[in-house]
């Protein structure tokens, strides 16, 4: 038996066919382009770790992966491991560990006689001091903290941190150039966080907030 296609059904059929080919091209433009940009989008964000502020958690070298839509979009938790414009470093950024927040009242002191300088924490400006536990720390630092300003002092007092500003520090606090140095920072300067290390890929995944 032998069955015959009219002519307007092939037409119809190659029509589809071509519609189907054209939809198939440009889905595959369209996600080749989306990878790229993905690619290009990762690329730019990332950032090489340079010096020792950050040891032993991130060392010079390492590559880290920065979003910077974090730092206008939602609250910044203390832990988080961001990118900082240094005030008297213009177009140039660190990577420090957010400390305190807006409206946090801190102070770094000994908690007894030879014992390493450590974090002490009055979150919102309310409520009893609590010291703050930093399993990433790598060095306490030489000197307590604050004046007035917020800086490094050889008497140390409590500090209120301003509305709108955070106080960053480095993980390894000897060698770090961090608001002990300048004070607390705005938002503003805070490019984004520091969210998965690239490399080296024994050390790839998350960074730890704590």
């Amino acid at each position: 038996m032998t069955v015959k296609v009219s002519d307007s059904a092939a037409t119809g059929f190659r029509r589809r066919s071509t519609v189907l080919r054209r939809l198939a091209l440009v889905l595959g433009v369209g996600a080749l382009a989306m990878a790229l940009v993905a690619i290009v989008v990762t690329l730019s964000c990332t950032y090489q770790v340079s010096g020792l502020s950050m040891s032993p958690g991130l060392r010079p070298g390492y590559r880290v992966l920065v979003d910077p839509l974090a730092a206008w979009y939602g609250p910044l938790a203390r832990g988080e491991v961001v990118a900082v414009a240094p005030p008297a470093l213009p177009g140039q950024f660190d990577v420090k560990r957010i400390i305190g927040l807006p409206g946090d009242q801190l102070e770094i002191r000994r908690p007894a006689p030879g014992r390493p300088f450590a974090v002490y924490l009055r979150p919102g400006g309310s409520g009893s001091w609590r010291r703050l536990s930093e399993p990433y720390l790598g060095s306490s630092g030489l000197i307590g903290c604050c004046t007035s300003r917020g800086e490094a002092a050889e008497n140390p007092r409590p500090f209120t941190v301003p509305r709108g500003e955070y106080f960053v520090l480095g993980d390894n606090r000897n060698v770090s150039y961090d608001s002990r140095d300048y004070g607390p920072v705005p938002r503003s300067a805070i490019q984004g966080q520091v969210i998965w290390l690239i490399t080296p890929w024994a050390r790839f995944g998350p960074v730890p907030v704590s």
